[in-house]
């Protein structure tokens, strides 16, 4: 117990250096130490163990969110200030760390990225704490259907889409006996299900349904996933695609399927969570030559989106914005013109004005036209923000209603976009 809260300890103190030095830990550059008078916004993310390359990538797009904002003057004529906790990818680490950031006297939480991170945030903490929590990356429909009193939001879809367009495109590749694969959390166990409710809609079969346990990083090197691969082919006829759901683990995962793809010459489709550098650069090369999947996507045409994409490059010495990045830059920016709205930052009214400010009526704005919103806000005009990731209409589950998945595949060692299909068709 002892090791554990200094861990926590340990946690809040570096984030509290953070804001007190203005060193940014992301890139160890330094940045201008912020007045006391700063409105200061949690970061909930993993930026070390597992799923950390997510969390260090949103850490990114939400500081160069802040950073532009403050440029323009900051929010109700304060600055903007982050306070980001590394959960780890631990659930109980990532509630303790959500709790102090409100004892710190946080206005929102941005997190997390595990779909069961996220729930257990909420559930443990800010529900109860009617404290706002909004994700840019937890996709499970879990999140959906929580009694949150509306403290919960998200800036990417549900997986209810990535699933019905997942099994659509199985479907249209000829594919019609599937068996699935899963990490046994919320986010597996929930996507592969509307999987195979919409494979079988489409007149498909499924076979073997496996999922395997949610690991701690620390127990990913001893864990072997040969015996779950397996059940995969235990029937008498082998299925003609495999369909996975898969966290940092796909790449060992990866390796001892492979064989059994080879074999039975089986087609392999997987979900946003694998569309990551990590991935597509240790994945068993057998795997890579047959896998597709499907990922939130931002249109590149779209001038908002190549706003962001020039300013990230900028910002960060040339590097392209991962996928799922833009989402994260957009949760800081319906944070601050809620604030705006409601000449506040109390929950309550960032509760009522984060769904006025992102429309669907009102003024269209992007980020880059943020004088222009505030001007429109302060003449009590309906805004309505136009993300970097694209149109952020919520419903009254807190969650986005429309967007893009891109079909992807991997070609020469590279990701390679092969179509892109629009939500609600």
């Amino acid at each position: 117990m002892r090791s554990r809260n200094n861990k926590i300890w340990q946690s809040l103190l570096i984030g509290l250096l953070y804001i007190l030095s203005g060193c940014n830990m992301q890139t160890g550059d330094r940045t201008q130490v912020l007045p006391e008078d700063a409105i200061v916004i949690g970061l909930c993310v993993p930026l070390s163990g597992q799923n950390s390359i997510a969390g260090l990538v949103t850490r990114k797009a939400v500081t160069l969110a802040i950073e532009e904002i403050n440029a323009k003057g900051g929010v109700l004529n304060r600055p903007l200030a982050l306070l980001p906790l590394d959960s780890e990818g631990n659930r109980a680490l990532a509630v303790s760390n959500a709790s102090q950031m409100i004892d710190t006297g946080v206005v929102a939480i941005i997190g997390a990225v595990s779909s069961s991170v996220t729930t257990e945030i909420a559930s443990q903490v800010t529900i109860d704490k009617n404290m706002v929590l909004i994700s840019p990356r937890s996709t499970s429909p879990v999140i959906s259907s929580m009694e949150d009193n509306q403290t919960l939001w998200r800036t990417v879809a549900s997986d209810i889409y990535q699933a019905k367009i997942a099994a659509e495109e199985a479907y249209a590749q000829g594919y019609r006996k599937v068996s699935t694969l899963c990490v046994d959390n919320a986010y597996g166990n929930l996507l592969t299900e509307a999987f195979v409710e919409n494979f079988l809609r489409l007149g498909g079969s499924v076979y073997q349904r496996v999922s395997y346990p949610e690991l701690e990083s620390s127990e990913l090197n001893f864990f072997s996933f040969k015996g779950y691969v397996a059940q995969l082919f235990d029937s008498e006829e082998s299925p003609d695609m495999v369909y996975c759901a898969m966290y940092t683990e796909a790449s060992k995962i990866s390796s001892e399927m492979a064989p059994y793809l080879e074999a039975h010459q089986v087609g392999v489709m997987v979900s946003e969570s694998s569309y990551r550098d990590n991935f597509l650069n240790n994945a068993d090369e057998v795997f890579l030559s047959l896998v597709r999947g499907t990922v939130p996507y931002s249109l590149k045409e779209d001038e908002t989106y190549q706003q962001y994409e020039a300013a990230y490059r900028e910002r960060y010495l040339g590097e392209e914005p991962p996928a799922l990045t833009a989402t994260g830059y957009d949760a800081v920016y319906l944070l601050a013109l809620a604030m705006e709205a409601a000449g506040s930052t109390d929950t309550n009214q960032l509760k009522q004005y984060l769904g006025e400010v992102s429309g669907p009526t009102g003024v269209a704005v992007t980020a880059s036209q943020w004088e222009q919103a505030i001007d429109l806000l302060r003449s009590n005009q309906k805004i309505n923000y136009e993300g970097a990731s694209g149109k952020i209409d919520f419903d009254e589950n807190g969650d986005v209603t429309s967007g893009n998945y891109a079909i992807w595949s991997v070609k020469e060692g590279s990701f390679v976009i092969e179509k892109v299909k629009k939500f609600p068709e």
